[in-house]
Formats: C-alpha cells, structure tokens, sequence
C-alpha cells in the first residue's frame, strides 16, 4: 500500500513540474531542469530571440479585443528594460530603427513585409498600424534619431520579418563569389548588394564607381613616380 501511495506521489510531482512550454532543453545549472520559466528558456536561444517574440505579441492584431494594447505595451516595454543589458537594448533599438524604415517604406522596397495581402512579422500576421507602435516604443526608449543603419536592411528583414518563410517567398540567395587580389586593388569587385532598396541618395553603384576611378588615378600616379 506504502509502495502505491508513494508511486501516485511521484505521479503527481511529474505533472506538477511537467514544463508548459515544449520539450525540456538541457542547461548549465543541471540537465533537463524542468522547472524553468518560458523566460529562462527563451533567454537559452537567445535574446534577440526572446524580444522578437515579445515584440510580435505586441504588433499582432489582438485576437481577443478585451485586452487592452497597454498591456502588450507593457510587456514588451519591460522585456526591454528589464529582461535584457543596456548593450543588448542598444542593440535591439538599432534593428527597431531598420524595422520602422522597413514598414514605412514597406511599398518601395522590393523585399516586402507581406505574406499575400497580409502585412507580417516573424511570419505571423500582424496589425496594419505596426509603424504608430513601433514609433511609440522609440519614443518611450528616448530614442529622437530614428535614422536606421541601412547595412543592416537585409538581416534585420529576415530574422524579424521572415525567418521561416524568406526563401519560400524570395528563393535563395546566390552564392557571393571571393574577389581576386586584382579585383580588390583596383575596387572592380562590387559585393552583393543589399536586396533591400537604398534610398535614392546613396546609389552604391555611383560610389563604387567613384572609388575605382580614384585608385585607378592613385596607381597611375604612383608607376609615373616610379618611371
């Protein structure tokens, strides 16, 4: 009797502590800790990871209209200044200055944050005012220039707007070939250029352009020095 009331303990404690969020990953302070947060285990894949989760709950359209949009406010805007160091928020702001340039612009780039007709992040379907919140959350991070790093276009698309479903869209990318010694010297190798479109100001075509005619000059210079 001792022995069945024991197992139906044990039974017990197993569905007690069974994690809520997944099969059970192994961690440093023991293996198969089952009795971690949804926090702590997103914190494992790391943390951009985690606020772009954070991040789609607040930006979707709310399935359940009874929940106001502040509390989706608040959560995010505590993952931000809570769940995460002050390097990595410097970080995260950066990619939300590429992600509002992405949505305002969402018409004119040729890499689209839409799934059909449907305006998406992480590929999910989100509201169609998704640049007025991300505005806001800016704003409330003390953030006044909200001029983005255009290098980053691309990765900041495919890992917050499309991280399953890019290739299926777009198709893969083709291979970026090494550029030869000769290449490099007189800049006659351009890399591949972002997929994203630039604004109309920095044509990258015109600057590299321009830096191949002055190291062609810079050579010419130099071998007439040298005669």
């Amino acid at each position: 009797m001792k022995s069945y009331d024991a197992n139906k303990k044990w039974k017990k404690f197993i569905t007690e502590t069974k994690s809520k969020y997944g099969s059970p990953k192994e961690f440093t302070q023991g293996p198969f800790d089952r009795t971690r947060t949804k926090y702590e285990q997103e914190k494992e894949k790391g943390y951009k990871e985690f606020i772009r989760e954070q991040l789609l709950e607040f930006l979707s359209t709310r399935m359940n209209p009874s929940v106001p949009e502040q509390s989706y406010y608040d959560n995010i805007m505590f993952a931000l200044n809570e769940k995460i160091t002050d390097e990595q928020l410097t970080d995260v702001i950066e990619d939300l200055k590429v992600l509002l340039y992405i949505y305002q612009n969402r018409q004119s780039l040729q890499y689209k944050p839409y799934s059909g007709s449907k305006l998406t992040f992480n590929d999910r379907q989100i509201s169609h005012d998704v640049s007025r919140k991300l505005s806001r959350l800016l704003d409330d991070l003390g953030v006044s220039d909200k001029s983005p790093r255009l290098d980053s276009l691309d990765e900041v698309f495919k890992f917050y707007v499309m991280p399953t479903n890019f290739e299926q869209i777009y198709g893969p990318e083709p291979e970026e070939k090494e550029p030869s010694d000769f290449e490099k010297f007189f800049g006659l190798f351009q890399p591949k250029k972002s997929s994203v479109n630039l604004p109309s100001n920095l044509d990258p075509d015109k600057l590299a352009s321009r830096n191949r005619d002055l190291r062609v000059r810079n050579y010419l210079k130099k071998l007439k020095r040298n005669s």
